[in-house]
């Protein structure tokens, strides 16, 4: 039997008032649908080129459970990655929560927003893949400026020493190069080891070096 003194642990819910936001850019994309729908194509664009060219197309019919299939997907992911921790503790996943919640929302809003170029192409033009790809951009980088943040502002002053901006953990005095993350699933570096920015370099170069070869087999 639980001591009847002890504090109930601290849950959450698993939903947050900003996931409305994916709500409404559904709702959004799905009225959108709606009134362009007579006046597309029978093929739609749905994958560009780094020149911004479509060169892969969709029929229409199944435009729209892509439209919506992608960021539902994105935001399911998301949703379990914020409400696991390991090892499992009811505290900390409230928190992560929290944390988690703006920048799942805004990320996938900003799917909707880029998804939303496929029915304006044919209708306005190309130049409309540039907008919605900074809108995108955009609210994923707000998003995860949130999730800094908020991180951060969540962390006792005892970890606070040790990740820098609730992010990056930096701790000379712990050997290991990976450790587990303070949030979500899976592995984080130890910057205070001179090979976790060489890993680093590693992660950021390689998919400079996908476009570049991309970029090259497309001229």
């Amino acid at each position: 039997m639980r001591n009847p003194i002890q504090p109930e642990p601290m849950r959450g819910p698993v939903l947050s008032r900003w996931d409305l936001l994916p709500l409404l850019g559904a709702v959004g994309l799905l009225l959108l649908c709606q009134r362009l729908w007579a006046r597309l194509p029978d093929s739609l664009p749905t994958h560009f080129g780094s020149d911004g060219r479509p060169n892969a197309w969709t029929p229409k019919a199944a435009a729209p459970w892509l439209m919506l299939g992608i960021p539902l997907a994105v935001w399911v992911l998301l949703l379990v990655i914020g409400t696991w921790a390991t090892p499992p503790d009811p505290e900390r996943v409230a928190v992560q929560r929290r944390i988690m919640a703006p920048m799942r929302a805004l990320t996938v809003l900003g799917l909707f927003a880029l998804l939303s170029s496929i029915v304006l192409i044919p209708v306005l033009g190309l130049w409309v893949f540039w907008p919605t790809l900074g809108a995108f951009l955009g609210l994923l980088f707000v998003g995860l400026g949130l999730l800094v943040r908020l991180g951060y502002l969540h962390a006792p002053e005892d970890e606070r020493r040790l990740w820098r901006w609730g992010m990056f953990y930096v701790n000379p005095e712990d050997p290991r190069l990976w450790v587990p993350k303070r949030f979500g699933i899976g592995w984080t570096l130890n910057f205070a080891r001179p090979w976790a920015w060489i890993v680093m370099g590693l992660l950021t170069l390689l998919p400079l070096f996908l476009w570049v070869f991309i970029w090259l087999s497309e001229r």
